[in-house]
C-alpha cells in the first residue's frame, strides 16, 4: 500500500518530458523499506528497549510512568538489568535510601550507565579520602547530582577549594545541603 503511494508520488515528481523508467522505480524501492512490517519491527524493538527500562525505573526506583518513559530514552544502551542493578546496589551500600536514589536519577538518569568499578567507586573513595563520611557523601551527591556526571579528578579540586574557603568540613557539608550549584561552577577564575 505504502509502496504504491510512494511510486505515485515519485511519478509525479519526475519531469513530464519523459516517463519514469523501470530503473527509476528500482532506485526508489531500494531506498524505501521493503515493507511496513519491517519498519514496524524496527520500531517495536526500539520501543521494547524503552519499555524495558521504563518498567525497570518504575519497579526499582519508584518513578512514575511518565518520568520513567522520558528517562528511558536516555538509557538506550542498557540491554539487561545487571548494569543498573550494580549501580543501585553500590549507591545503597553507601546508605542512599530510595528517595535519594530517585532524586539522583531524576536529575541524572545516565548515572545508571556508569561503571561501578571504574567510575563510581574511585569517586566515592576520593570523597572518603577528603574526610567525608558515608552520610556526608550521600548529602554531597544528593544535593549536587552533577558529581555523578563529572570526573572525580575535576570534582576533588573543587571540593578542596570550597573546604579551604569555608575552613571546615562541617561548613562544607552544610553548604552542599543548601546549594545544589556549588560543584557545577569552576573554582578557577577565567581571565
Amino acid at each position: 500500500m505504502k509502496r504504491l503511494l510512494y511510486f505515485t508520488l515519485f511519478c509525479k515528481t519526475v519531469p513530464s518530458a519523459r516517463s519514469p523508467r523501470s530503473h527509476d522505480a528500482a532506485v526508489l524501492f531500494a531506498i524505501l523499506p521493503y515493507s511496513a512490517s519491517a519498519t514496524a519491527a524496527g520500531a517495536a524493538s526500539t520501543t521494547g528497549k524503552h519499555m524495558f527500562m521504563a518498567q525497570y525505573l518504575v519497579d526499582s526506583c519508584g518513578f512514575d510512568q511518565e518520568k520513567a518513559t522520558k528517562a528511558s530514552k536516555l538509557l538506550k544502551s542498557i540491554q539487561t538489568w545487571q548494569q543498573p542493578d550494580s549501580v543501585l546496589a553500590f549507591l545503597r551500600s553507601y546508605g542512599f535510601d530510595d528517595a535519594s536514589v530517585k532524586k539522583i536519577l531524576h536529575c541524572s538518569p545516565k548515572c545508571l550507565l556508569l561503571d561501578v568499578a571504574k567510575i563510581l567507586a574511585p569517586k566515592f573513595r576520593s570523597f572518603e579520602g577528603l574526610g567525608f563520611s558515608p552520610s556526608d557523601i550521600v548529602h554531597l551527591v544528593r544535593s549536587n547530582s552533577i558529581t555523578t556526571k563529572i570526573e572525580h579528578e575535576r570534582t576533588v579540586p573543587k571540593i578542596e577549594f570550597w573546604q579551604d574557603l569555608l575552613g571546615s568540613k562541617d561548613a562544607l557539608v552544610k553548604l552542599f545541603k543548601s546549594n545544589n550549584w556549588v560543584l557545577g561552577y569552576s573554582s578557577r577564575p577565567n581571565f
